[in-house]
């Protein structure tokens, strides 16, 4: 038996967060090497279950903000097969360490970048944690009837890192047949908008709303929750760090909550007052707040808004075959995109075609069909 199939790939692992962490970790288990680069200075500051994340994985510290520690992740990358990105493509162009960079050390480079909104867009640049980008992919809006409920999982984290492994693995597969590198974007609010129930009935989505789940009490904590703002409309946020809750503390002049944060006997107290507080104005004035203070916060959508909305027609997630629309894969490869080919066969439409290219006669087939073999 052989110690997994990928045993001869080297990854470079520089994503930090759970997408990447776990697309790693994947590949990891099937024989990669994996390398995972992150600077000490995130040595105490990782949520992640380091123990479960980085099993069958190196960890390397390197600083990739330093000219020296660059020039050492660039010698890597000579010898390495991909690279995993998780930084937002503003800080990946700052850093040097974007697909258009790399590609110039390592033409055979496979490089995946994981991002919340992707590398083009209006959006591509704003913070966001899960709840976001299930609020803006319209997700979110599916999971509540009388109030909103959040899983229990990372539910955009943990498809985005599926939807990441599988792009690696069809870019290596296309680099075997033709030498070539590429880029692997992977967008996780594009993943969950891959998730809509809506490839075939796209049209039938800006008509009357599918059901929802029966919502229950969130055991969420108060920085990373959904508000109701004055209009009716609901806010996702996400102040995970103590950066963002900071921020959030102070333009609502209650710095006495920054330490109680994370406390669950101070849960309820803080969740009530920030619902009264985002009561107040309407879900507009708070998204103009929020992006100039740069905290993660979104606006619940659903599906309709999502699918007629700027980020869905920035992003190209909509195409159109036969007349019909259709979602777009979430798996970006920037040499072998995934198409929009044919639309969905009648059942059994296709079959003599495939049984004649086995090599099966027109008697063999109908033979087949008066035993209702096929």
């Amino acid at each position: 038996m052989i110690n997994g199939v990928l045993t001869d790939f080297t990854v470079l692992d520089i994503s930090r967060l759970l997408p990447g962490a776990l697309c790693a970790g994947m590949l990891a288990d099937h024989g990669a090497r994996v390398i995972c680069v992150e600077d000490r200075l995130f040595e105490k500051r990782s949520f992640l279950p380091v123990a479960q994340l980085s099993r069958n994985k190196a960890h390397m510290s390197l600083s990739l903000g330093s000219e020296k520690g660059r020039a050492v992740f660039l010698e890597m990358v000579k010898t390495a097969d991909v690279v995993i990105c998780g930084f937002r493509p503003a800080t990946a162009r700052r850093l040097n360490l974007e697909y258009e960079t790399l590609k110039t050390v390592h033409p055979g480079l496979i490089h995946c970048s994981i991002t919340g909104y992707g590398l083009s867009g209006s959006f591509c640049d704003q913070p966001g944690h899960d709840i976001n980008f299930m609020a803006q992919s319209g997700v979110l809006d599916l999971m509540q009837r009388d109030d909103f409920r959040i899983p229990g999982i990372a539910l955009a984290a943990q498809t985005g890192a599926l939807n990441a492994f599988s792009g690696i693995l069809l870019a290596l597969l296309c680099r075997k047949k033709t030498g070539m590198g590429q880029q692997v974007e992977i967008a996780l609010t594009d993943s969950l908008a891959a998730l809509l129930p809506l490839s075939d009935g796209w049209p039938d989505a800006l008509g009357p709303a599918p059901l929802t789940a029966k919502g229950i009490a969130s055991p969420a904590f108060a920085c990373y929750y959904i508000y109701r703002a004055a209009d009716g409309r609901h806010l996702a946020l996400a102040a995970i760090e103590r950066a963002f809750w900071e921020k959030v503390c102070h333009y609502f002049k209650v710095p006495e909550y920054i330490d109680l944060q994370f406390d669950s006997k101070s849960r309820r107290e803080l969740i009530d007052f920030l619902a009264a507080r985002f009561g107040e104005k309407p879900s507009a004035h708070w998204l103009e707040v929020f992006e100039s203070l740069h905290v993660c916060l979104s606006r619940v959508s659903s599906p309709a808004e999502v699918l007629s909305g700027d980020y869905f027609k920035e992003r190209d997630l909509a195409g159109e075959i036969n007349g019909r629309l259709v979602l777009r894969s979430a798996i970006r490869l920037s040499e072998t995109p995934a198409g929009l080919r044919t639309h969905s066969s009648e059942f059994g439409k296709d079959t003599h075609e495939i049984l004649s290219a086995l090599g099966y006669g027109p008697e063999q087939i109908r033979q087949l069909e008066q035993e209702k073999v096929i």
